[in-house]
């Protein structure tokens, strides 16, 4: 062949493969493929096909395809990705309704993977969006409909409303395809009866529990079997049946014991709770060595794993059992080890928790400022003028701003030159009271949360009053000495929001005309544990229950004296009750005698109290000015 008649054969075999790579697809043809199976592979050939030309629609379906499929791999941040592309077309382009309806699933997709990555609010308004299209278009994918239900009703579950949740899982109850499956069915059955047992409905919970047993057993369900026999013994023992409680605990390890030479189906937690509770069985049988060596196995087949209320339940039980244990072979010294490790957890666990409501807050905060920041925006480009003069106002408060700070930076270098001479006394001080932790802080952001999501009205005050409180507590944690006036204050925010949203109670605060609250300095954080004593362990929730705290002065010795009195029912009483040291005395002692040292001031308290007749704090303070 001559060499010209070559090149022209090459040129039209490229021709034809340029022509069969450029090839356009139609609508229908579109319309008509299948991602079936739903590989990468599959994926891709569709999505060359829309690439062909750029009026075709169909890419929702395609990411509805490439979400499902990373949320079978549990690749949640991938999933998260692709309905966000799905999401950015659904609200930016025209589409055909058949396309619309693609988003039924892709918000489905997304509400599961933001529920697998805990974050349970923003996975609620995904579901909720599912839901809405799924009731006006009632024929499309009903299969998936079944799955809103579920994990809305875990996320309530998680985000602390049992009501809700339950709500939510008897209707998931009542679908008979989704509860066809052994392992759904088991699974729902114990989901109801732990709600209900939350919900003290004890009555429903056992019926439910041995529901998902009886069905366990019939299908010869091993997983089941040993979840079901492990949750009737927790519920037994919860209500002291001590037999009925070793019984199913001796069932489920008897379950577990049939695949201890092959290979098990259970989740290594799963296995872990059933070994931990035989050494409950262990221990009533009088094995108590040998239910030791069990339970330390069990901690150290877990000390690697991220703990969650989960782990954090497993690791309780297994520390209780191992109290018991120790204590029954007169190893106090274990014991007690045991029982700093249950606190230590327990204190990192919520201190974890508290860090991430804090963040999910401020998440939902910035959100909302950055709404109102694109509103005030829009606002000032119709009204321009109005904008002008509001620079104006900026610029003086700036000024203002600034002249109090530089007031306020004068006044803090004359406070450092005095706090100077007590250096290594403050060193002491704050490692002093590092150990007096704020304890009702996770309950009052456990309350915003609730008001948050009732819409109450008293959202803001609440937000207010506890933004205030931080503050001021965040600022007087970093001085030695505060303004009483600040002080004061911290405690009327203390008051305000336990007497309102904790427990009733009314309260006074009698300040004497003699003393300047501006012009006072005294030690921080002395009032605040007594305040919170009365409230916490001397009321009894009734509408009498009154404190009232009054400031005098001691002109000769340069004290200010405090009274802090309640009518509760005295600290007897309140001992007997709580089993718990009251105060955190010998701290404050050691406080008080710091600060009576480096001033040369005597100063202390002492308590006045009665059984039903209340308490009375008399606490004297030095103070400067």
């Amino acid at each position: 062949m001559s060499l010209k008649k070559l090149f022209l054969l090459v040129i039209f075999l490229f021709s034809l493969n340029l022509t069969s790579q450029n090839k356009i697809f139609t609508q229908r043809e579109i319309n008509n493929y299948e991602i079936t199976p739903n590989t990468p592979e599959q994926q891709n050939t569709y999505k060359k096909m829309l690439l062909s030309d750029k009026k075709l629609t169909g890419w929702l379906y395609y990411f509805r395809k490439k979400s499902h499929y990373h949320l079978t791999k549990k690749q949640y941040d991938s999933v998260l990705f692709y309905t966000r592309k799905a999401s950015n077309i659904y609200h930016q382009d025209p589409l055909p309704a058949a396309e619309k309806k693609q988003m039924k699933n892709i918000y489905l997709y997304a509400g599961i993977a933001l529920s697998k990555t805990q974050k349970y609010r923003k996975s609620t308004e995904y579901l909720f969006k599912t839901l809405e299209i799924s009731k006006k278009n009632k024929k499309i994918h009903k299969a998936s409909n079944i799955y809103i239900y579920v994990y809305l009703a875990n996320n309530y579950l998680k985000l602390g409303d049992k009501k809700k949740a339950l709500k939510y899982r008897l209707i998931v109850k009542n679908d008979s395809a989704y509860m066809a499956s052994t392992s759904r069915a088991s699974t729902s059955y114990t989901h109801l009866a732990i709600l209900h047992e939350d919900l003290n409905a004890n009555d429903s919970a056992l019926f439910y529990y041995q529901k998902s047993l009886d069905i366990s057993i019939k299908k010869e369900y091993d997983w089941g079997k040993l979840s079901s026999h492990s949750n009737l013994g927790d519920f037994y023992q919860k209500n002291d049946l001590i037999d009925s409680t070793i019984y199913h605990y001796t069932k489920s390890k008897d379950i577990l014991d049939k695949y201890k030479n092959k290979p098990s189906p259970f989740r290594l937690l799963s296995e872990c709770f059933t070994l931990s509770n035989y050494g409950y069985v262990l221990i009533h049988k009088g094995k108590n060595k040998k239910a030791i060596q069990l339970l330390n196995t069990v901690l150290d087949s877990i000390k690697n794993i991220k703990v969650d209320d989960e782990v954090k339940g497993l690791k309780f039980k297994t520390y209780d059992y191992l109290i018991k244990a120790y204590r029954n072979t007169d190893n106090l010294e274990k014991a007690l080890d045991i029982s700093q490790n249950k606190t230590k957890l327990f204190e990192e666990f919520h201190n974890e928790l508290i860090g991430e409501k804090l963040d999910e807050l401020n998440a939902i905060y910035e959100a909302k400022e950055k709404d109102a920041s694109i509103l005030d925006l829009t606002q000032k480009n119709i009204h321009h003028k109005t904008k002008i003069k509001q620079q104006n106002y900026l610029l003086a408060l700036l000024i203002l701003t600034l002249l109090a700070l530089i007031l306020i930076g004068v006044l803090i270098y004359k406070q450092r030159i005095l706090k100077n001479k007590y250096e290594t006394v403050n060193l002491e001080q704050r490692l002093l009271r590092s150990q007096l932790s704020p304890h009702f802080l996770f309950n009052s952001l456990n309350n915003l949360a609730s008001l948050v999501l009732k819409k109450s009205d008293n959202s803001i005050p609440y937000i207010n009053r506890l933004s205030s409180l931080l503050r001021l507590t965040i600022k007087n944690s970093k001085e030695e000495f505060v303004l009483l006036n600040d002080e004061l204050k911290s405690i009327e925010n203390y008051l305000e929001l336990q007497s309102n949203f904790s427990k009733k109670f009314n309260y006074k605060i009698i300040v004497s005309e003699d003393i300047d609250q501006n012009n006072i300095y005294i030690p921080p954080m002395f009032i605040q544990p007594f305040v919170e004593n009365s409230i916490l362990h001397g009321f009894t929730n009734s509408a009498s229950d009154f404190i009232e705290i009054k400031v005098l002065k001691e002109e000769k010795n340069k004290l200010l004296l405090f009274e802090i009195k309640d009518n509760g029912i005295g600290i007897n009483n309140s001992t007997k009750d709580i089993n718990h040291e009251s105060l955190s005395g010998d701290i404050l002692k050691q406080r008080i005698k710091i600060y009576s040292k480096s001033l040369n001031k005597k100063s202390g308290f002492s308590i006045i109290s009665e059984e039903n007749e209340g308490t009375l704090v008399n606490l004297s303070l030095p103070y400067i000015f």
